[in-house]
């Protein structure tokens, strides 16, 4: 009579064979295979619009390539961060048409840099710095205000004081554009649309309704941010 020890080993002996020969006809198969794969992201569960894309949202799926949508996103990764404009259904395959798109294709609220808020101050040749400025570029606002103050015998006095309001502010749209102009030339505006943090909306509103502002154009690569003293119209007279 067989051992018991003899049948396990008999047995473990017909896995070991069965699973070599089925690994081995599986790289055979593979080495066959000719079909091109490309990597696609579906979603996981129902995603509504206006959701910020995180990985964990999709799962990757491997499909030919003929079978693939053409506009289907390949790296996740490039695509995190960036909003989806359009509700997703769960196992939809996310597309870069789902995606809000460059500057000023999908409106200006999908150009609004998060925590921030677009703001239009209406602007004139010399406010805009000839009208020059454009959608993408960075411009310090300074403010120039009349004001009336006391004296030391309680009588009031005008005085004009000048300063910076803001500075490093990224502007959205110039007039109804929001993308740079190709031509380079300083179209005739009435408005330029500024993102700003919430809590200095309501300072340019005021200065822009009650003051006059203008705007200073930075360099792309400067950002620093400085801290300038206000100037008065008597400041102005004392240095003569």
């Amino acid at each position: 009579m067989i051992s018991k020890k003899l049948l396990a080993f008999a047995i473990i002996l017909s896995l070991l064979t069965a699973g070599s020969v089925y690994y081995y006809l599986q790289n055979l198969e593979e080495s066959f295979d000719t079909t091109e794969y490309v990597n696609v992201f579906a979603a996981v569960k129902d995603i509504p619009p206006d959701t910020k894309i995180a990985r964990e949202m999709f799962t990757e799926k491997k499909v030919p390539v003929e079978y693939a949508h053409h506009n289907s996103v390949i790296d996740i990764v490039q695509v995190e961060g960036k909003i989806i404009k359009v509700p997703l259904v769960a196992g939809e395959t996310l597309l870069k048409s789902h995606i809000a798109g460059e500057r000023g294709e999908d409106g200006l609220a999908y150009t609004v840099p998060e925590g921030k808020r677009a703001i239009a101050v209406a602007v004139n040749e010399v406010s805009a710095v000839a009208n020059m400025v454009l959608p993408g570029d960075r411009v310090d606002i300074i403010v120039t205000l009349d004001l009336e103050e006391k004296k030391a015998d309680d009588s009031e006095q005008g005085i004009t004081k000048n300063g910076f309001l803001l500075q490093n502010l990224e502007i959205l749209a110039v007039g109804s554009r929001m993308k740079r102009s190709s031509n380079g030339k300083g179209n005739e505006i009435s408005t330029v649309t500024l993102a700003v943090n919430p809590e200095d909306a309501p300072r340019l509103a005021l200065a822009s309704e009650r003051g006059t502002i203008r705007m200073l154009l930075r360099s792309p690569v400067d950002d620093e941010i400085k801290d300038f003293a206000p100037v008065r119209l008597q400041d102005l007279l004392e240095r003569r």
